[in-house]
This record gives C-alpha cells, structure tokens and sequence, in this order.
C-alpha cells in the first residue's frame, strides 16, 4: 500500500514547494468534504461554522491576537480513484495556508481509506471521521475507532451473544475488516455466510432469508447505509422477532418514530454508542443544527465536530510549547502550516510538530473521551452496548472498554472482566433495568386481556410477577429494578439438534439477551451447563394426569373383561357339552337315577334328577360353588363332574383374580408411585409433551425403565407423544381412561383444577425436579437471588403464592370426604354392570314367574274340568286300595322314605 502511494506521489512532485509561512492574517482549518458531506445544504457546513465559533470563544485555544481570525477553507470533491484524489488533495494543499485538514471518506468512493493515503501523502496533521480498513498503515488522526477495535469489539460481543451461526452483511469497502470474525469462526468451526450490500435491500432480504440465519451481523460504511437496510428491511420482514441484528457502525441514531416500528415488530437488535458524560454540555451549550440536538446528530457528524475541537486543543498546546506569556503574540500560527505532497516514503517522512501536539489533550467531546496514540489512532474510549426488544429496545447491556487499564484509574475501580467487555455492574441492575425474560404458562404468568397494556411489567400477571416482586422486596445488595417480557419462540429452552444452538428463556440467558428467565423452568443437567440456576422456588416433580375416575365412560358390562369373548362362548359350549354328557350319562348308564328308579331301589321321582333342566341346575350351582340336590350316581357321572368341578374351581378364581383389575382399571394410575408400576400395566397408555423437559428427561436417562418407557412411547401406534397441554387433555378426556400425559406436578395440577373437573393429578412422583430461575454463568446475581428464594421458601412465602394460584383459583376443590374417597374406592358406577346384570336376572325371573302362573292356572282349570266329567269312586273303594298299598312292604319302605 504504501508502495503504491510513492508512485502516484512521483507524480505529484511538481507541487513541492518551501514552508510557507503566513502573515498573521489567521488559522486555517481544511475540510475536504465528499458527495454526501460535500453536497448542497449538508450540515457539515454549519457543524464547521458552529465549531469555529465555539474555538473563537474560548481564549484558551489561541492566543488573544488572532482568536478572531480563525477561519475554515472547505473544498468539495469526489472521484472513484485515489490518484486523482490525491492529486486534488495536493493541490487544495498548495493552495491554501491550511494548518490541519479533515478528509471525509466520500472523497473517494471506492478507495476504501481515502483519509488514510492522504496522510502518507502529507505530513499531517489529516484528521479522519470514517471507518478506515485493516493494513492501511494510515498515518491520519483518527476520530472514528480503528478496524482493529472495532475487530475486537465485534468478537467479543460475539463471544458474549454466544454466536454460533449467522450470515455478514457488508459493503464493499469494509471487506477485509471482518477478516478476524472470519478466522475467529474457522477456529472455532461456526458457520457464518456472507452477503455483500450494494443498496439492493429487496434482492439482499431474499438472501438473508433463504439463508435460514436467525443472527446477521451488519457492517456498513455510513450510518445513512444502516438506516437505509433498517427501513426497507422493515417492509421486506427480515426486521422481524424471527432475527436477531448486530448494528456494526456506531452511534446509529434511531428516531422515536422508527424505534416504535421497531418494538412493535419485535426485532432483537444490538447497537454501540460511543461513551460520553456530561462534561460536553458545559463545554458546548446549545448546540443545534436544523433544530437538532448534538445527541440526534449521526456518528459522522459529531467526529466533525470533535476534529475542529482537537485540532483546537492541538494548537493551544502548540503555542505553550513555542513560547511564553511575553512572546506568544510573536509566534504566529501561520508557522504550523502542513507540508506540501513530497516524493518520499511515507514511512521515512517525519510528522509535523503540530501532528505531536495534536495528541497532547485528553478531553470530552461528543463521541466521549478524545485521545490518541503516538500513530494517531484513538484510545482510551468506551463503547456502550445496547440490545434488546419490544419495550426493552435500548436495553443498556455494558461498557465496551478500549483501554481498561485507563478504565480503572478514570474511575478508581477494579476492571473484573475477563476481556474488554465490562458487564459486572450492568449485571447488578446499576444504571440500568435487569432484562427478565418469561413465558405464558397458567398460572405462573397471563398476559392481561385489559389492564395496564401499556406498561412493561403491568401486561402480565401471575406467580412468576409475584416471586420477582418478593424477591426485590427482600433481596439485597443490588437494585433489582427489572422489565419482563416474552421469550419469542415461545420456548423453554433446548439445543440444537445439529448446530447446538439453544433455543427458548434458556437460549435468551445463555446468549446475554436477558439476565434472568423466570418461568416453570426445571433444572437439567444440560442446561445446568449452559446457564446457571438459582436455588429452587418450587418442587416440579412427573406426575400422571388421567381422567378422573367418577369420569370415565367405561362399558357397562366390564365385570366380563376379565375373559376374552372366546373365553365365554367356549365356557357357554363346554357348559352344555358337560350337561348333554350328563344326561346322556343319566339315561343310558345302568347305575344312575333313572335305571334305579326303573328297578324300584329309588323313589320313582328321582329318576328325573338329572334330566336335561336338572342336569343344567346341577352345573349352575357347582359353578357359583353351591350346594346341590343330588349327584351323579354312577362312576362315568362321577368322572365328569370331578373334572367340571375342576374346571370352574380355576375359571372362578381367574376371573376373581381379574375382575377388580377391570373394575377398577381406572383408579389405577392413581396409586401409581413409580415408573415401573407405569411400565408393568397395559390397559393405560402413557404420553408426554413433545420437547418438554418430562420428554427430554425420559429420552436421556440412562435408567433402564426410563428408557423402556420412552420406547415403549416412541414405538406405540397411535403415538401417545402430544405437541401441547390442550392436545393432551384433549387426547385423556377421548380415551375413556385409557392415555395418561406425565408433566409437572404444579403444571398439571392447575390444568385439573379447571372446570368440568374430569380431570385427576396422581400423587405418585415418579421423578423428583424442581423449578428455579436461570441466570447467566458467573452472574453476580445468581448468590443474592438465590438466598432471597431460600428465604422466601424458609419463611413460608411462596406457599402462600402456591396457595393462592392453585388452591383458592380452583374450582374443582370444594368436595365432600365420600368424594375424595371415591377417587380410590369403588363406587356404585364401577358395580353398575353387576347392577345391571342382576336386574336382567329379575326382570328374567318375573317373566318366567308370569308365564309359569299362567301356565300354572290354566292346567288347573283344565284339570277341574276333566275331574268333573269323570266319575268319583265310592269311599268304601278308595280306602280298600289305600290300605291294600299300606299293606305292601314295597310301599311301607318308599312311604318311610
């Protein structure tokens, strides 16, 4: 580079002159405005103007004799090329007595650090406002911070925001600055992809979106650049809550009314503001220009003005060098006038005495503190970082610290950063609101459907706005002053499942966007190691949510469950099979009822004991295990009644042994205590919510019934994994007691306490969590809030927050002790099938009654009829044969019986 500028200064030569020196008539200031600075009605004329006039006023600046004759000599011009811009340079030198000159980058539009090769040009001092590039070997005062810096600022809000992946957007001539973010990505195997801007806002938001990067880095040459991308980008959704923007350029001046369009889209965005206190404005009162203020001027603007005043404060000192109180009228100004352009190397050209003298003064002007090294380059500033959205836009997030050995003796403080980045006091809450992130979980926070709308913290109401208000009631040590708002992906907080990338509250607190997330946030071993957790504020552990008991729809008759249908239609055939080989038996077989009775060893009555009907009670008393009237008699009976009883022995205690499974198969989850019982049954079907921390708990435990579980879920058709709470209780109020969704005790408690009331929290848990709020690792927040919850919980505070969302908002709490029991015992709904079946065998048993009276009543009228027709026998008659029968012995023994 410098090679280059020897050659195009060979051909300057002919502008080499002597020293000149003036007459006394004043001081000179150059500026060697551009395009943009340069055009008609720019306000950099008037920044000048009202720049001269502030050195004019101050008897400190020069010397009495000629403070009246300050005067600015402004040139426009603008090329694409360097050499004809510095051939212009040279001569707007040569031609005037100019004692400083101030080159704005418009000058020359494509060559990169027009301000930078003016200064290897002339020996000084040229005062620079603009980015300059990396390896310009730029001799120039420079008023906007090196590449360099800005390099290293840029990598440590990188590393601060936890960047992994985003996409660059650039301009031409900030092309190599980012070469140490591209090295520092290499290293470190993060994904980044590049996007040059050559003022095409709709073709570079297509980009940036077919990109799929949520983060994008803006690096631009001019503020009007940035704020160009900002407003077309508003209009073409890439300024929306789905990205997150880094605004390279400093001190972007937002005005209210973009910065409201802003909020309302959501858009996440950081920006850096040069540090300065409030010293200037003692110094400089009422500075306006086209009725603004100096804080809305752009960046460019205010280094303008802060070079005229450098080069002030330069020339005071090069006064009190040259000469005493007696002879400082006799050394005139016109003496430090720059060198004309020279055919030399830069490097071995020495820099003007005025250049020396220009880096004496440490002073505040209105990009902060104003110093320089010995090549001109600024230090000892500070940076201060904004980032936020919504309402929490200009979030202050820290101070940025070029120098932080300067840091600490300005201010007399110990500098605890591990880089430049200085977030300890700003992670306190000093200076500034803590930024709270949250989500909307009933009951732990509701947005206000009418209300405070407008309020940052008056939007929202619930347990989480209550726990963040006791514990900045009895925190201490720090001001807890906090805004809380929503995290924007509506997320709790899980890697990536390739990049790594935390999403959700845990994704804002790791990347630095809030410093607390508050919310039913358990704790996890991998988030533990990415954020840090307080000590917790509630027990959050896996319970089962299923219907309620007294809810069910189960079938009527489930007292027959116990058996497959076979099973009944077989016991049905093997019934009368058994009862046609009995009778069978009976009728052929010469040693039973029947034969006897024919051979007159029995009653004559007994012959029918075991004909087909009596055969059927025979079997239907031995298979509800009753007594009977009589038994088979012979020994092929005996057998097959032996093995009947056999079989009904281990059909009734099977089905015995059953029965309360079916009875009561929806009170069983209910007494659940461990995964394993949960593992071990069939008839429930159990379901998480899909990326919960119940889901990712069961999906990397090392547990091997955990891990059943979760395959058992995985491989299960349908699938019992649900996307939300609500398809959850949807799918348990659909099932008739069969699916049950694991969650969060405190989560599932309140979703049950809501009306109808059909749904019931077991009391088993199954895994112990807990719910805590997570702050950034190595926050200064995490010791203090911690020991407020313990003593919040010590104290019995936030039972009584526990109390009051889930206890007294419920409106399924007001139940009697039979209620309550009933959950766990039976009730007249698990029996209503035997109800049912007993009332059949009434209904059954009047209707036999019924036809058996009928039937009875008309053999009876029969039977008189036909004793009328026929004739009566004469007594004498009638008692012969009785006594003839009494005289039998047959008779006489059947009698006895």
């Amino acid at each position: 580079m410098a090679h280059a500028v020897i050659q195009i200064l060979a051909c300057l030569a002919y502008f080499h002159t002597n020293i000149r020196l003036s007459n006394g008539e004043g001081v000179t200031f150059g500026a060697l405005l551009g395009k943009d600075t340069g055009s008609p009605g720019s306000v950099y004329y008037e920044i000048l103007t009202h720049a001269m006039s502030v050195v004019r006023a101050n008897s400190t600046f020069l010397t009495q004799f000629h403070k009246d004759v300050s005067v600015v000599e402004i040139d426009r011009f603008t090329t694409e090329d360097l050499y004809p811009a510095l051939m212009h340079t040279c001569e707007f030198v040569e031609n005037n007595v100019l004692s400083t000159l101030i080159v704005t980058e418009d000058v020359c539009i494509d060559c990169g650090d027009v301000g930078g090769f003016v200064s290897q040009a002339l020996p000084g001092p040229i005062f620079t406002i603009d980015p300059g590039q990396i390896g310009s070997n730029s001799r120039a005062l420079k008023l906007y911070p090196t590449p360099e810096d800005m390099s290293t600022l840029l990598l440590d809000m990188l590393d601060y925001f936890k960047w992994r992946k985003w996409t660059i957007v650039y301009q031409d001539s900030q092309h190599n600055t980012f070469e140490d973010i591209r090295v520092y990505a290499s290293e470190n195997k993060f994904n980044i992809t590049l996007r040059a801007y050559d003022g095409d806002v709709p073709a570079l938001a297509e980009k940036i979106k077919s990109d799929n990067n949520q983060n994008i880095l803006l690096m631009t040459e001019s503020e009007e650049a940035t704020l160009e991308i900002i407003k077309q980008g508003i209009e073409h959704d890439i300024f929306s809550s789905k990205y997150t923007w880094m605004l390279a350029y400093l001190d972007v001046f937002i005005d209210r009314s973009l910065e409201e369009i802003l909020e309302k889209e959501g858009v996440y965005i950081t920006r850096f503001k040069m540090n300065y206190t409030t010293e200037w404005q003692y110094t400089y009162p009422s500075i306006q220009i086209n009725n603004r203020e100096s804080r809305e001027w752009s960046m460019r603007e205010k280094l303008m003005f802060d070079a005229f005043i450098t080069a002030a404060y330069g020339l005071r000192r090069y006064h009190e060098r040259k000469g005493d109180s007696q002879s400082l009228s006799n050394i005139f100004p016109g003496d430090s006038v720059i060198q004309p352009c020279e055919e030399t190397n830069p490097n071995e050209r020495p820099l003007s005495e005025l250049f020396h003298d220009m880096l004496w003064y440490n002073f505040e002007g209105l990009t902060g503190n104003i110093a320089f090294d010995e090549i001109g380059n600024r230090v000892n500033y500070s940076v201060m970082v904004y980032s936020g959205r919504g309402r929490a836009l200009n979030q202050l997030r820290g101070e940025w610290v070029q120098n932080p050995a300067h840091w600490e003796q300005r201010y007399n403080l110990p500098f605890e950063s591990e880089n430049r980045f200085n977030i300890t006091r700003y992670l306190k809450g000093e200076d500034r609101k803590l930024q709270v992130v949250s989500i909307e979980a009933a009951p732990f926070l509701f947005v206000k459907t009418d209300g405070e709308k407008d309020a940052t913290n008056g939007r929202f109401e619930g347990f989480i706005m209550e726990l963040l208000e006791e514990i900045k009631n009895s925190i201490k040590r720090i001001e807890f002053n906090y805004e809380v708002e929503l995290v924007p992906d509506g997320k709790y907080g899980r890697p990536g499942k390739y990049d790594n990338i935390w999403s959700g509250m845990v994704g804002e607190v790791y990347r630095g966007k809030a410093d607390i997330a508050a919310g039913p946030l358990t704790i996890r071993a991998d988030r533990s190691a990415a954020v840090a957790f307080t000590y917790p504020f509630m027990d959050a552990g896996v319970r089962a949510m299923v219907q309620h008991p007294n809810h069910v729809k189960d079938a009527v008759f489930n007292i027959f469950y116990p058996f497959a249908a076979e099973v009944w239609i077989l016991n049905g055939i093997l019934f009368f099979l058994v009862t046609l080989i009995l009778y069978l038996c009976n009728y052929f077989s010469p040693y039973e009822w029947r034969a006897a009775a024919e051979r007159g060893d029995v009653f004559e009555e007994n012959r029918d004991n075991f004909n087909a009907t009596n055969t059927m009670w025979f079997l239907g008393s031995t298979l509800f295990l009753q007594s009977y009237d009589a038994s088979p008699r012979s020994n092929s009976g005996r057998v097959i009644t032996i093995f009947w009883w056999a079989f009904v022995i281990i059909m009734v205690f099977l089905f015995l042994s059953n029965a309360p499974r079916y009875l009561n198969f929806s009170k069983q989850l209910t007494k659940i205590r461990t995964v394993y019982e949960l593992v071990d049954q069939l008839e429930v079907q159990p379901g998480f919510i899909e990326s919960s921390s119940t889901f990712f708990y069961f999906k990397k435990s090392r547990d091997n019934t955990d891990n059943q579980l979760y395959k058992m879920l995985k491989n299960a058709n349908p699938s019992g994994i649900v996307d939300s709470l609500g398809e959850g209780v949807k799918m348990i109020r659909n099932s008739g007691g069969k699916y049950t969704l694991l969650g969060e005790a405190p989560i599932l408690e309140y979703e049950a306490s809501k009306e109808p009331c059909d749904l019931f929290v077991g009391s088993g848990t199954l895994v112990q969590q807990s719910y805590a709020l997570a702050v950034r690792k190595g926050s200064p927040l995490e010791e203090p809030i911690s020991h407020a919850i313990q003593n919040l919980r010590d104290n019995g505070v936030i039972h009584r927050l526990e109390l009051n969302y889930w206890d007294r908002h419920s409106r399924c709490g007001n139940l009697t002790t039979w209620e309550k029991q009933g959950i766990y015992s039976y009730t007249a709904y698990d029996f209503r099938g035997i109800y049912a079946l007993f009332s059949i065998g009434v209904i059954i048993s009047i209707f036999v009654f019924l036809i058996e009276y009928m039937c009875c009543n008309s053999n009876r009228r029969t039977r008189k009829t036909n004793n009328q027709q026929r004739p009566n026998p004469t007594n004498a008659t009638h008692a012969k044969h009785i006594d003839y029968e009494m005289k039998d012995p047959k008779n006489q023994e059947k009698q006895w019986l």
